[in-house]
């Protein structure tokens, strides 16, 4: 479908998700399309091959993108163009990895465009990444780290010193750390990288590791109990607003190992409320610059 309308030439053309989930029951009708597992028994390279079926199922199974599936081929061309990539690479296992999460949030139409344009990742390695070596000491397996935040070069932070950058640039990959861990955490019990606390099924585990209020998202129960609190860490280094001496004596008994103790208030960091959040096994973070109206 979507290349027949692709070869009309008219990017603008509208393609309709539902059509082309209606059409594929009517060619395989008893095909069952329930969501399927990803084993971490598999290769990087049998994942990402395996990954692309687990994305499609979720959306088809996702009844929040149900609701409005149609967007302009333009929109799309870049998640078509990876569905039918046949080459592996670790940047495209990464890209595998945030639209197999991302395809089982509970997001608008917005947001899934958002995704569908967006979700190129690149890893990087010291070479890219001023302050590699400082988040080395963080994991002996961090080898390569995803470039999520530019803080030395954005614009937003034009005024804030190099110390500044640095402490809230390693501080936020320690939020991070301590998010996707337990996420991590889930899916290797379960033995299945496409089940996240979302939609975590009853019957997979014997023995609930929260109650059923909490799967909801359990990255941000864990950034809670962690900081008392869900840190906006770069609205509050833009603002000036941050005490930076002690997050620096955070972060400097952190990684000492020793006991260490968040305060929201002598931090003088903002905060998130749970309720901006999307549901999804994927660190997001609302950003006020990047709103859809």
């Amino acid at each position: 479908m979507f290349e027949d309308k692709l070869k009309k030439n008219d990017l603008n053309k509208v393609f309709s998700f539902n059509d082309y989930f209606s059409e594929l029951k009517v060619l395989s009708p008893i095909k069952n399309t329930s969501k399927i597992s990803l084993s971490y028994e598999f290769s990087d390279e049998e994942i990402y091959n395996n990954s692309k079926e687990c994305i499609m199922r979720n959306l088809m199974n996702n009844s929040n993108f149900r609701k409005e599936t149609h967007f302009s081929l333009e929109m799309i061309c870049k998640f078509y163009d990876f569905m039918k990539k046949k080459t592996y690479s670790p940047d495209l296992l990464a890209e595998s990895l945030i639209l197999l999460h991302s395809s089982k949030c509970n997001g608008s139409w917005h947001i899934f465009r958002a995704f569908f344009e967006g979700f190129n990742i690149k890893l990087v390695g010291r070479e890219d990444c001023e302050f590699y070596d400082k988040l080395k000491t963080l994991s002996t397996i961090l080898e390569s780290v995803k470039q999520f935040l530019d803080i030395r070069d954005s614009s937003r932070f034009k005024w804030c010193s190099n110390e500044e950058k640095e402490v809230v640039f390693i501080l936020e990959f320690i939020r991070l750390m301590f998010h996707e861990t337990v996420h991590v955490v889930l899916r290797s019990n379960t033995n299945d990288l496409n089940s996240s606390s979302p939609l975590i099924e009853k019957k997979i585990s014997q023995r609930p590791l929260a109650a059923e209020i909490d799967l909801l998202e359990l990255g941000l129960k864990t950034e809670v109990k962690v900081f008392h609190g869900l840190l906006n860490l770069l609205d509050s280094l833009e603002s000036r607003i941050l005490n930076i001496p002690v997050c620096s004596k955070f972060l400097e008994d952190f990684l000492a190992n020793k006991p260490v103790v968040f305060s929201i208030q002598e931090s003088g960091c903002k905060t998130f409320k749970e309720e901006d959040f999307l549901k999804m096994a994927l660190d997001y973070r609302p950003n006020k610059l990047q709103l859809y109206a």
